[in-house]
């Protein structure tokens, strides 16, 4: 599984127009928002494997997402979503996992003036046990 909290510090450090990047504390959009905008929520996302194809040993191909919640204004969602893709898209969360890949984005919502908008990426591991 992803480690939000080192996702987080990456994309704080890349200095994004985001006011506030952090931990998710909801993935439905909500009526009242009343924190600053635009927002980027973090949350880890799906995680698989494919069987092993090794008879003495395991050792699977894996993949982990991490997805991310733009909250904006509908108007800043294009730049926002562009800013994130960039700057993340390719990052390596260690040695073991290869550099994120776009998987899709979605809205997930709209309350009054404000999307809600749905970012996935994935990357690619392998899980062993010798």
């Amino acid at each position: 599984m992803i480690d939000a909290q080192a996702v987080i510090n990456y994309l704080v450090s890349k200095g994004l127009s985001f006011t506030t990047i952090d931990h998710a504390w909801t993935m439905e959009p909500v009526d009242k928002l009343d924190v600053p905008t635009p927002m980027l929520l973090v949350y880890p996302g799906q995680v698989g494997a494919q069987p092993s194809q090794f008879a003495l040993r395991v050792i699977q191909d894996g993949s982990e997402q991490t997805v991310f919640l733009i909250i904006c204004k509908s108007a800043e969602l294009k730049s926002l979503e562009e800013e994130l893709r960039l700057a993340f898209l390719g990052y390596e969360m260690s040695e073991h996992h290869s550099g994120m890949e776009f998987v899709g984005g979605a809205p997930e919502g709209i309350r009054g003036q404000y999307i809600w908008w749905k970012c996935t990426f994935q990357t690619q591991l392998q899980y062993r046990a010798i």
